[in-house]
């Protein structure tokens, strides 16, 4: 650093920079210099000597005009206050190239970049760094690598973080395919196996049965339709039984037949009935009476009946109930004594209708086993006489 001074004769000065702290004190007398002679009433640069104690010091003789100091071109009236030992506030230090003690400056509102920046670098468990020479202001990004004292870290409610992000109702939901999960893909980006029978809009795919993997093998039954006739497969009903079929060849029954079969008294054929060589009968019920009345059960007893009596005057004869639907009937009356006469009188009976209206005259005979047979047609509502064969013997 170099510095100027201008001077009169009347006074001298000298200019000492020591530890960075310039003074300025008036000379009473002429000391010895050691940076060279400056003449009087001229300007002249002390230039800092470096001396050991760190030093530099000008004298300067008597002049003819005021002194006028000078820093690298600035007056030192600018720099020091009126006692010449107290440095003003620095509003420009573009010219200060280097200070190593700013004791006495209070204040710089502008100043040049440094001659070398630095670089400042964090460390621990931190990492980053920036270079700053003064000129600008500079960021310095922070890494933080972990952190091995968290007691300062509270914890964050959700309702205190700003920021977040707006989440759907999915994101409380968890992934799986149970009820209400969300279904992730597999690691082939497939569905997994869930119930698919509620996607719509899903394309036909044809696959042949070669095609097909991990098909399970399958018996000659797979074919077969469900029936109840030649070579159909059997399928139990609503109630879990077997279907009328034919069950001629089963074997190994238990005692008794098959048990727990319901009687079925009103069936319906769906065709003709084909009897073969067989014959359609009925066992003959007999109706014994030895009082003046007899009544027929056709509904419980079925259609074909007998009277056997022994009552020595007129008996009475009633039908007690109908066939359950139109059908022949036969009535065969037998007199079973010989002890008494008597005759079995059908006039009670408004339904049954004779061939003009006639009256059906039965056998008055004392002799065992008069017989007269009876047919009628029962439509569902009238007994019809279609045959009357009396007095068989």
């Amino acid at each position: 650093m170099s510095y100027s001074i201008e001077f009169d004769r009347t006074k001298a000065f000298y200019l000492a920079l020591e530890d960075m702290e310039l003074v300025i004190a008036e000379l009473s007398r002429k000391l010895a210099v050691d940076v060279g002679t400056i003449a009087a009433g001229g300007n002249s640069t002390i230039t800092d000597t470096g001396s050991a104690d760190g030093l530099a010091t000008g004298i300067l003789a008597d002049a003819a005009k005021d002194v006028t100091l000078t820093i690298d071109g600035v007056a030192l009236s600018s720099i020091f206050e009126v006692d010449k030992t107290t440095v003003k506030s620095a509003t420009n230090a573009t010219n200060a190239t280097n200070a190593t003690n700013a004791t006495n400056a209070t204040l710089a509102t502008t100043a040049g970049k440094w001659t070398s920046p630095i670089t400042l670098t964090l460390g621990g468990n931190t990492t980053g760094s920036v270079q700053f020479d003064g000129s600008q202001n500079v960021t310095l990004s922070i890494t933080v690598n972990s952190a091995t004292n968290a007691t300062n870290a509270s914890v964050a409610p959700w309702s205190g973080i700003t920021g977040k992000p707006t989440l759907g109702t999915a994101s409380a939901l968890n992934v799986g395919t149970g009820a209400s999960n969300i279904v992730q893909l597999d690691g082939s980006a497939r569905l997994p196996a869930v119930n698919g029978s509620l996607l719509t809009n899903v394309a036909a795919v044809s696959v042949p049965w070669s095609g097909v993997t991990s098909k399970p093998t399958l018996g000659t039954a797979a074919a077969l339709d469900v029936g109840t006739t030649a070579l159909k497969v059997v399928q139990l009903d609503a109630s879990a039984k077997l279907p009328a079929i034919d069950g001629s060849q089963l074997t190994n029954l238990p005692p008794g037949g098959i048990q727990n079969v319901s009687e079925d008294t009103s069936p319906t054929l769906g065709g003709n009935l084909e009897m073969g060589s067989k014959f359609p009968y009925s066992t003959e019920y007999t109706n014994s009476t030895s009082t003046w009345k007899v009544s027929i059960d056709w509904a419980t007893n079925g259609p074909v009946q007998k009277i056997s009596y022994s009552y020595g005057g007129s008996c009475a004869v009633s039908f007690s109930s109908n066939p359950p639907g139109p059908c022949i009937v036969r009535l065969k009356c037998y007199k079973n004594t010989t002890s008494v006469s008597g005759i079995l009188s059908f006039s009670g009976i408004s339904a049954i209708k004779t061939p003009g209206d006639s009256a059906i005259t039965l056998t008055s005979s004392t002799t065992i086993g008069t017989t007269d047979i009876l047919e009628f047609y029962y439509d569902g509502t009238t007994y019809w006489l279609t045959n009357f064969v009396p007095d068989v013997k």
